[in-house]
């Protein structure tokens, strides 16, 4: 059973594998899949349609999915992120997807450790 802080809130429907941890004021909301080895930590929001693969950290204020910076956003479009393996998402970092032509997507692969800093990176 993942640990998850009492002062945390995280969705029914979202699936997180057994040995995550989730730190205090974490939101993880729903649809959200988080694989086996992954710590969340403090003020971090995992929002819907992210996907995370084994072994990443989130650091604390890091903000992973949500609604990009583009005014011509529809949200009934299906969209996400999808992360790989053994990855580092540095603190107070803004991670969305971006349109493309028929959803809107952002893929990072592994083994990576981006800056502090907001990504909103057209998926080719």
């Amino acid at each position: 059973m993942p640990k998850i802080h009492s002062q945390s809130i995280v969705s029914e429907s979202a699936q997180l594998a057994d040995d995550v941890d989730v730190g205090p004021f974490v939101i993880i909301e729903a649809g959200v899949t988080i694989a086996a080895g992954c710590r969340i930590a403090s003020h971090a929001k995992i929002c819907r349609g992210v996907k995370m693969g084994r072994n990443n950290m989130v650091d604390h204020g890091a903000v992973i999915g949500g609604s990009p910076q583009d005014l011509s956003f529809d949200p009934q479009i299906d969209s996400g992120v999808i992360i790989g393996d053994d990855q580092l998402r540095s603190g107070l970092a803004k991670f969305h997807c971006f349109p493309t032509q028929s959803r809107y997507l952002f893929q990072i692969g592994s083994l990576t450790d981006p800056l502090a800093c907001s990504f909103d990176l057209r998926a080719r």
